[in-house]
């Protein structure tokens, strides 16, 4: 800090404001006018204890921590996470994290956001809850060795992870060296959203301090950032004073994993620039001129139809159609068809997210076309509403008993006889009848055969005409030679 004011990359004066800004804030609670002499001291941290680390503090505390969590990648709607029909793995950096994952789970399950059933398995301590057949399980493991600085990514966490819907794994960064390739931190992290990408599971990265880890993990589906961890192996429900845990809280952490959740939904923004990772040719990484996300960068839930957009229902068939959106259920205030409330009955809505289903009465009751569906919902006072669009075909009228059907059929037998040798038919006009179609047909064959007789006997007649001229010529040539010949005998 000294070197950057120095170098004027901060000014004094805005040093001055912070400073300023911390006093004020001791001198409005009386910090600056404690008496801290001689055996008073006892007195004032006796009542500091009884101060710090109190319910309300730390109540105060989860929400600031609530409002700080971050957003900042959210590929594929990866977030929020359903705590019900899903299989989760949560790694924690180290095997301390454990404490805080389980007591955030336990929380979520409270809330019934993670369902109750839940087959919750603890790799870390090998207790574990609820049947391993449910239908929602959460694996709880880790992948780094504080101890030894080494990867320590075990056969049980790797078989959790290649069943996973989900992966969630927690990442540390202190300082730069951490994200190099030859970093134990890097290389756990990389071998864990390998194997979840391999699997078919979507990864989330939780940063738990730095946020700057961000830029390194691009391929992650979905990146939140927590910005603070101490406190991992300290049982947040533990109040006791004398064993420390009074003072020291993560609840940030829990308050990740609760915004991963969706109980509670992600508002914060960025406090800092974070730049863009620059890959050396020896494979070492560092900081560039780039950003990557600016300051004031956040992203929310985009709470929308996940499932049967667009579906077409058949008219009078007793078939249903089916949604589902990526928002709780249990915050569904109703259900919303071309700008009507839809009754209860008519629809049934389960799990954790959104299932939906309309029902076939309701359905062709509608009228043939497009119809507008929507999903609506209360968050903490906030409406939230989820479109999408489905259509309905008309529903068939009862076909009425035709006199004349034998007819037709008679019709329809010759014309697909006539179609089966090759012969083309003709169209038939619009308002016309089977039988006069047939009568149409047959007229034009007969005098079609007509024309083509007399056109026969034409040509024939014209072939004989020579030999008819000719006989003819030759008569009236021998009468005119006897005519002659008498007038000379005369």
């Amino acid at each position: 800090l000294s070197q950057k004011v120095q170098d004027g990359d901060i000014p004094l004066q805005r040093i001055d404001e912070s400073v300023t800004r911390i006093l004020e804030l001791k001198k409005k609670y009386g910090i600056l006018d404690l008496d801290t002499s001689g055996s008073n001291i006892d007195e004032v941290v006796a009542k500091a204890l009884q101060t710090v680390g109190s319910a309300a503090h730390h109540e105060t505390e989860a929400a600031i921590a609530q409002q700080a969590i971050t957003l900042v990648k959210n590929d594929g709607l990866t977030l929020p996470l359903n705590g019900h029909g899903t299989k989760t793995v949560i790694l924690g950096r180290e095997i301390d994290d454990q404490t805080v994952i389980s007591y955030a789970i336990a929380q979520l399950q409270e809330a019934g956001v993670i369902d109750k059933d839940a087959y919750v398995n603890n790799l870390c301590t090998g207790q574990a809850s609820g049947s391993p057949d449910a239908a929602t399980s959460i694996t709880i493991g880790h992948y780094y060795n504080l101890g030894t600085g080494e990867v320590e990514y075990g056969d049980a966490e790797k078989a959790a992870v290649a069943q996973a819907d989900n992966v969630v794994c927690f990442s540390k960064m202190f300082s730069l060296p951490a994200l190099q390739p030859t970093g134990a931190i890097y290389q756990g992290i990389s071998q864990v959203l390998a194997d979840a990408h391999a699997a078919g599971a979507k990864f989330v990265l939780l940063s738990g301090n730095l946020p700057y880890d961000a830029a390194r993990y691009t391929d992650a589906d979905a990146i939140v950032l927590a910005y603070m961890s101490s406190g991992i192996a300290i049982d947040p429900t533990d109040r006791d004073a004398q064993t420390g845990s009074a003072s020291a809280y993560n609840a940030n952490l829990s308050a990740g994993i609760e915004a991963m959740f969706d109980n509670k939904a992600p508002t914060g923004t960025l406090p800092v620039n974070i730049p863009v990772m620059a890959t050396g040719e020896d494979g070492t990484v560092s900081y560039s001129s780039n950003l990557l996300y600016e300051r004031g960068f956040g992203l929310s839930y985009a709470y929308q139809f996940t499932a049967g957009m667009e579906g077409t229902h058949e008219g009078g068939s007793s078939a249903v159609l089916d949604f589902a959106t990526n928002a709780r259920n249990d915050k569904l205030t109703g259900i919303v068809v071309d700008g009507a409330q839809v009754d209860a009955a008519s629809y049934t809505s389960t799990w954790g997210q959104t299932r939906l289903q309309l029902g076939a009465d309701f359905l062709n009751s509608l009228p043939a076309g497009e119809h507008v569906l929507q999903a609506v919902y209360d968050y903490d006072g906030q409406e939230v509403v989820a479109q999408t669009t489905f259509a309905t075909t008309a529903v068939p009228d009862p076909s009425p008993s035709d006199p004349s059907s034998s007819d037709s059929a008679s019709s329809k037998s010759s014309s697909s006889g006539a179609a089966s040798s090759g012969q083309q038919q003709p169209s038939k006009p619009a308002g016309t009848s089977s039988s006069a179609a047939a009568t149409s047909t047959t007229s034009k064959t007969s005098a079609a055969q007509t024309a083509a007789t007399s056109k026969q006997a034409a040509a024939k007649t014209a072939d004989e005409a020579p030999l008819a001229v000719l006989a003819t010529v030759l008569l009236l040539s021998m009468a005119g030679v006897g005519l002659a010949q008498r007038r000379m005998h005369d």
